[in-house]
């Protein structure tokens, strides 16, 4: 009995070989792709605490600039709180506790800036030369294990003086 055009298939032996053939092709490239996803969770992972850490700084910069005062850290001390009054007589508070950077402006209640933030003594940092420098050194934790440290100095445009 001849086969008709419309009967043609696959054969179970066909079926075995192909499958064992997908097998192979996914033995060999599963590891390669598992590590590529691996690699660009921890690289989103890092990048995130890098925005965070971004964002804290550009909006300290800021502000810290056109204060009139400080308050905390005293000259030539270091603290994990910053204590400045703005040009309008707001006060401004910056503190690193209990793992985050919060950010609090007058009698508001804080306002959770960056989470993921290691253990430090000296966040802040006042210099008192001629010019005022605050430096601002905050080491910020990735969700991947990895720790960086967000440093930078900010000088004043108006001569800062003690609040």
């Amino acid at each position: 009995m001849s086969r008709l055009r419309g009967e043609d298939g696959v054969t179970l032996i066909e079926l075995l070989v192909s499958m064992t053939v997908m097998g192979l092709v996914m033995a060999l490239a599963g590891p390669s792709l598992l590590s590529a996803i691996g690699a660009t969770n921890r690289l989103q992972h890092t990048q995130s605490a890098i925005d965070d850490a971004q964002l804290v700084a550009a909006r300290l910069d800021r502000e810290l600039r056109s204060a009139l005062c400080i308050s905390n850290p005293a000259e030539n001390t270091s603290g994990n709180q910053l204590v400045f009054d703005r040009l309008d007589g707001t006060k401004v508070t910056y503190a690193v506790t209990a793992g985050q950077v919060s950010r609090q402006e007058g009698m508001a209640a804080p306002q959770v800036l960056a989470t993921r933030v290691g253990a430090t003594t000296t966040a802040f940092t006042q210099i008192a030369t001629p010019l005022r420098t605050i430096e601002v050194a905050i080491p910020i934790q990735s969700d991947n294990g990895g720790t960086f440290l967000l440093q930078t100095t900010i000088a004043g445009r108006n001569a800062w003086r003690s609040c």
